[in-house]
């Protein structure tokens, strides 16, 4: 596995496996997780762990879900910092 090939919000790490009673260290990929603020106007509704690839899309969907949005024209803008 190169780095080259990694898709964004994973990251390679080395595990160990248990199978049948046997325990095997191999290469894996798993998701990155950070803590995610959503912010609408001004006022933090939640903060989560997430993945941080697509967070304009989780940003939409939450704001949706819950009510804070109407439509999705009504998202004007997502920031990171």
């Amino acid at each position: 596995m190169t780095a080259g090939a990694v898709p964004a919000g994973l990251s390679p790490t080395r595990v160990v496996r248990h199978r049948e009673g046997a325990a095997v260290e191999a290469d894996d990929l798993v998701a990155d997780e950070v803590p995610v603020a959503m912010v609408y106007n001004g006022i933090t509704q939640v903060v989560m762990l997430a993945t941080p690839a697509d967070l304009g899309d989780f940003a939409l969907g939450f704001g949706l879900t819950e009510g804070l949005l109407a439509e999705p024209a009504e998202l004007l803008g997502v920031g990171f910092v």
